[in-house]
């Protein structure tokens, strides 16, 4: 089923979200329902506050950039009571988007490598270094955990000059070919 992708604005986003038992309800459904939703608008992620659930759930699927970045083919995975528990001080700018945050992209520096504590979609516990494309999609999802958007981490003057079109999200006018959930005011 297709979800609603909740838009900048909308108070979930800004909540630290909370850790989920083995035994959510329905789990395997939220996930496969997630998968379709991100799928349906084009990303290559979603975390659960993008669907107003504020639980540590992020899916990720970076196939469809298998032809700039082989090692991602087919590479579909799903992230619960995800941790980023250390990062390098090396960093790398890079532009990002957000399906929350429709209309806007903008370089974005986050660090190179990040260590992360997860478990998957079995309830497998995972420690591992991460590095790459994979490393800031990751950041980028696991920031929705945080209550942070990427456009928290812009400059002061970029988030200025990106100031009328956050305006326009927060007074609902966003233009998207998926289905949202806009902030009413």
């Amino acid at each position: 089923m297709i979800l609603p992708i909740y838009l900048y604005g909308q108070p979930v986003l800004r909540k630290v979200a909370t850790d989920i038992e083995p035994d959510y309800p329905e789990l395997q459904e939220l996930i496969k329902n997630m998968f379709e939703t991100m799928w349906n608008a084009e990303g290559i992620g979603l975390a659960a506050p993008q669907i107003g659930l504020p639980i540590r759930l992020v899916v990720i699927d970076l196939d469809p950039l298998a032809e700039d970045y082989p090692e991602y083919k087919e590479f579909r995975r799903v992230y619960i009571n995800a941790h980023i528990v250390e990062t390098s001080e090396e960093t790398v700018s890079m532009e990002e988007g957000c399906l929350s945050v429709p209309g806007i992209h903008e370089k974005v520096t986050r660090p190179k490598r990040i260590r992360v504590q997860y478990l998957d979609e079995n309830m497998q516990e995972h420690d591992e270094w991460v590095e790459g494309f994979l490393a800031r999609a990751m950041q980028h999802e696991f920031d929705h955990l945080e209550g942070k958007v990427f456009v928290d981490r812009l400059t002061p003057l970029r988030r200025q000059m990106n100031k009328n079109r956050l305006m326009n999200l927060l007074r609902g006018k966003a233009h998207c070919t998926y289905k949202t959930k806009r902030v009413l005011k």
